[in-house]
């Protein structure tokens, strides 16, 4: 409709001539006449919806639009090149693959183009705006002409459940902007657009016997509704922070991405080493944070920590400072109901005690390298492929010779890597022992 009392209007200019000023005028009443008609409908007969281009509610919608409805929108569409699924390629292991020629033959990825108006269920129009400096944020509307609004939400169930189903298996990661943007930007928009990353199964994290299910059972208790009442009749802050530490390659990273899949909260990822945050920035980052999530701080170095703001009455800019973390954490900004993992590879006696303490880091895990008995646990999830009754035989093989380990002699990345290097468990049963031998030497020297 806008765009019709748009035309009409380019056609002022031309009507201007005096034998022409009647039909103007009459132009201008009908014209008149139809916005005003126009915006009466909209305000009062009209439900509309509006979804920022940073919510996963807009990327589950546009994900179904390009799905289900792209053939009949041809000429409103914006295709972009994608990685083809892996389900998809089907190509012999002995094969060379070459992921140029892969990429070529996947179809593209199209999606609603900015401006268009696509036709849904439920009688419902989408809309795709961009994003203008001087306009509201882009993203999605959302038009039904009715005044319920349950054709829109039955519409965004439906594309939630199937983006549900498409991303079962995946953790849901946040990410901070840069350094500059968090500077300029509100606590809301400090995080950039949610992105699918594959998640991990919590049965192929191999931890020492007993430390799996305590690490499992203090998150279900800290979760469940009877905890929370607790905490607020207590007038506890409603938050539990756990210091993973411990050698790389032990599984730090590999529990947090499990634990994020199977409680199913957002990944709110920083990662303290390459970030150069201040304490404004990450006070700002945690004022961002929804109530129900996991927040990492990787790669904490408690020795890059300046005890104050202020260094030899200079105001130092960069860095993060002791009391800013803490500010982090605990501060008044700060939403309840998170969960905070901070990883390092310093032990908890290095950090400083104000620090580490119940309220900011309720419980400190030691990820030592791996057992004997992980070892073997290794052994089974790198090759849980392959078929049961001749894992069961490679397995027997395969304790033996991992009993001439020490324990805490290798990590589990070094004998993931090694798994994954021997390709088959018959393999890797007859070179283990070759292998501890050359990582031995290679320690010696």
């Amino acid at each position: 409709m806008e765009s019709i009392i748009y035309a009409l209007l380019q056609l002022i200019p031309s009507l201007l001539k005096a034998e022409h000023v009647g039909l103007l005028v009459k132009l201008f009443a009908i014209t008149s006449a139809s916005l005003s008609l126009f915006y009466f409908v909209k305000s009062y007969f009209m439900t509309t919806v509006r979804i920022s281009e940073s919510d996963i509610l807009a990327q589950s919608l546009l994900s179904y639009c390009a799905k289900t409805h792209h053939a009949k929108h041809r000429k409103s569409l914006t295709a972009a090149s994608v990685w083809p699924e892996e389900d998809d390629i089907k190509i012999p292991l002995t094969q060379f693959r070459n992921f140029k020629l892969e990429e070529r033959k996947a179809p593209p990825k199209y999606e609603p183009d900015f401006g268009s108006t696509w036709k849904m269920e439920y009688g419902v129009s989408v809309q795709r705006v961009s994003r203008e400096p001087e306009k509201k944020a882009g993203g999605l509307v959302l038009h039904y002409f009715g005044r319920s609004l349950t054709p829109i939400e039955n519409l965004l169930k439906l594309a939630a459940k199937e983006d549900f189903e498409r991303h079962r298996n995946d953790n849901l990661v946040v990410y901070p902007e840069s350094e500059d943007m968090i500077r300029q930007c509100s606590p809301d928009d400090a995080w950039a657009v949610p992105i699918y990353r594959r998640g991990r199964s919590m049965d192929t994290v191999c931890m020492r016997q007993g430390l799996k299910d305590q690490i499992l059972g203090d998150i279900q208790s800290f979760t469940s509704y009877k905890m929370q009442e607790r905490y607020f009749a207590s007038g506890i802050p409603y938050r539990r922070g756990y210091l993973f530490y411990g050698s790389r390659g032990t599984g730090k990273t590999s529990l947090y991405k499990a634990l994020a899949l199977r409680t199913g909260l957002r990944l709110y990822l920083v990662n303290v080493a390459e970030l150069e945050l201040t304490d404004n920035s990450l006070q700002k980052l945690f004022a961002g944070i929804p109530r129900r999530c996991i927040v990492i701080l990787e790669e904490v170095d408690p020795t890059q920590l300046r005890r104050s703001n202020n260094v030899s009455g200079i105001a130092k800019k960069n860095g993060i400072s002791l009391s800013g973390l803490k500010s982090a954490i605990d501060g008044p900004l700060t939403p309840e109901g998170h969960l905070l993992i901070i990883t390092t590879n310093f032990c908890p006696k290095d950090f400083p005690q104000e620090l580490i303490r119940p309220g900011r880091v309720d419980l400190a895990i030691e990820f030592k390298k791996a057992s004997v008995d992980e070892a073997i646990q290794l052994f089974k999830t790198a090759y849980l492929q392959s078929p049961e009754d001749e894992l069961k035989e490679h397995i027997a093989n395969f304790s033996i010779q991992a009993s001439l380990l020490k324990d805490s002699e290798f990590s589990h990345a070094e004998l993931q890597g090694f798994f994954l290097t021997a390709r088959t468990p018959q393999n890797a049963s007859k070179t283990f022992r070759d292998w501890v031998e050359q990582e031995r030497k290679k320690g010696k020297n």
